[in-house]
């Protein structure tokens, strides 16, 4: 088995190795459900670009969006003051 990457060990995929590695990943979707939904959201026109399965995966994507709007939003002057002046 091929070795992983230690520029990983920090990440969530680091984190689901080792919890697999450990025996205590816990699979929490529904294959069946996951799948079904796939179908559906590829037979969508527009497809969506990404498609979150599960209860945890939606709430760690919108606390990582959460944070990631309030950056911005913190820096919006200083965003905006990088335009050319009219």
């Amino acid at each position: 088995m091929p070795q992983p990457m230690k520029a990983y060990d920090a990440t969530p995929a680091g984190e689901i190795r080792r919890a697999i590695a450990d025996g205590t990943f816990e699979a929490k979707g529904d294959p069946l459900k996951m799948a079904q939904a796939m179908i559906e959201a590829a037979e969508q026109i527009p497809a969506p670009k990404r498609l979150a399965l599960g209860a945890g995966s939606y709430a760690s994507i919108r606390k990582a969006l959460v944070e990631r709007l309030a950056e911005l939003n913190a820096f919006k002057e200083v965003t905006i003051s990088a335009d050319v002046d009219a």
